[in-house]
């Protein structure tokens, strides 16, 4: 029969005040760096600023104390409703030269303050408004927007230019824009030659299919990229093709070095080979069930992404199923979200936990085997949720499906073991009403 609990190496005392710490965890693994390359990116940023007073001299103006902060850290946040053209050049040169940047973000405003043409418009909304006023206001909209588009048009082939020859560039983030085709396009080739990049965040962004597939597919066999983050886009089941794509080229790229190995009779060295993609966010987005089978397909035969979020769409049911019935094959996934789907509820619930449960407990025997070291093993247990063990699993599911489940410490994925697995699974559901 197969606990539920996570095992006690596993749980730690303060379950919600870990869980938060686990969804944070990503953002510190990617920002941590040594003291060393701390020191060397202190001077190489006093060189940034230098030059970016020597361009305002010959330019004839005077430096900006916002970009001069920015230029400090290792963080650019490219906010275009801060900046004017002339600074979006400005560090347009900037990008082209320095490759000091971890983090870069790019968005209309910044998320935390709101859209500053939003507040004016909101400001303004009492005021009675004659023919000439609505008049200048479509006059003024317009001249905005041209001149939004091309800063856009500017920085992203800056920023661009800086994925294709940084070796320091580990997250990147788009938020709050329409992706045309054309910055597809100028992307595309800078997301395809980076080596770097651990996670590629686009929210709340409006893309069409042809950009979007424009965009990814630079991500298809991308060696080091470890977080891919998709929510909020609105996107629906024509999408879903793609990850389904990058998920099963990430997995075709790190068997291939298991199959090299197994030629001559060996195992890889070390666990190198399983850099990729391990966690992807379809979170808030319009997906349905024909999304959840074209997903849990690719998944079913991927041993190496540890978290899948697909909460907050429109799967039903069945599509809740297809997730659960891939978890049969799948012994990786640590965390599969399927909440604020129209099909989730208590069953569901129960039967994605005890299998989330099952994986754990293979993740730790193979920790105690020590197949992973301290250091691997310390990084999955980042991709559990605790969050899900906190609510009861009725007892006519424990009973119903533990006691037929495949025995934990010896994962089987033949045929055979699979199917019978699922009759007895649709057995149990029929009887119960699940």
């Amino acid at each position: 029969m197969i606990n539920t609990e996570i095992p006690s190496t596993i749980q730690t005392q303060e379950s919600k005040a870990n869980t938060t710490q686990s969804r944070n965890q990503t953002s510190q693994n990617i920002e941590s760096s040594s003291p060393k390359s701390r020191k060397k990116s202190v001077k190489i940023n006093q060189k940034a600023i230098e030059e970016y007073k020597k361009m305002c001299v010959k330019s004839y103006g005077s430096p900006s104390s916002l970009i001069i902060n920015q230029l400090r850290s290792d963080k650019l946040n490219i906010f275009l409703d801060s900046f004017n053209l002339k600074d979006i050049n400005t560090l347009v040169k900037i990008l082209n030269k320095y490759t000091y940047f971890l983090h870069i973000k790019l968005g209309p405003y910044d998320p935390r303050k709101g859209d500053s043409s939003f507040k004016q418009k909101k400001n303004g909304q009492d005021k009675i408004l004659t023919q000439g006023d609505i008049e200048k206001e479509k006059r003024e909209k317009r001249e905005l927007n041209i001149q939004r588009n091309l800063m856009i048009k500017n920085i992203i082939h800056g920023i661009s230019k800086n994925l294709k020859i940084s070796l320091n560039l580990v997250s990147f983030s788009l938020t709050n824009l329409k992706i045309t085709v054309e910055i597809a396009e100028e992307l595309s080739p800078g997301l395809i030659e980076n080596k770097s990049l651990k996670a590629l965040l686009i929210n709340n962004c409006t893309i069409s299919i042809e950009a979007y597939d424009l965009l990814l597919k630079g991500l298809l066999t991308h060696e080091n990229l470890s977080y891919l983050d998709l929510a909020n886009n609105n996107f629906n089941d024509k999408y879903s093709d793609m990850i389904a794509r990058i998920i099963a080229r990430q997995t075709q790229r790190r068997d291939q070095v298991v199959w090299a190995f197994g030629l001559r009779n060996e195992k890889p060295t070390s666990n190198d080979y399983t850099n990729g993609l391990v966690s992807i966010s379809l979170k808030g987005n319009a997906l349905s069930d024909a999304s959840a089978e074209v997903i849990s397909n690719s998944l079913g035969y991927d041993q190496y992404i540890r978290k899948i979020d697909v909460s907050c769409n429109k799967i039903t049911k069945d599509g809740c199923k297809k997730f659960i019935r891939m978890m049969r094959k799948n012994n990786t996934l640590l965390t599969v979200d399927l909440k604020d789907n129209p099909g989730y509820d208590e069953g569901i619930h129960g039967r994605i936990v005890m299998k989330m449960a099952k994986n754990i407990k293979v993740l730790y025997n193979k920790y105690i085997n020590e197949e992973y070291n301290e250091e691997e093993f310390q990084n999955y247990k980042t991709f559990i949720d605790e969050s899900f063990f906190d609510v009861d699993i009725p007892q006519e599911i424990i009973d119903n499906y533990t006691s037929n489940m495949i025995t934990i410490d010896e994962p089987k994925t033949d045929e055979r073991n699979d199917n019978q697995g699922e009759e007895i699974e649709e057995k149990n559901e029929s009887e119960n009403n699940i």
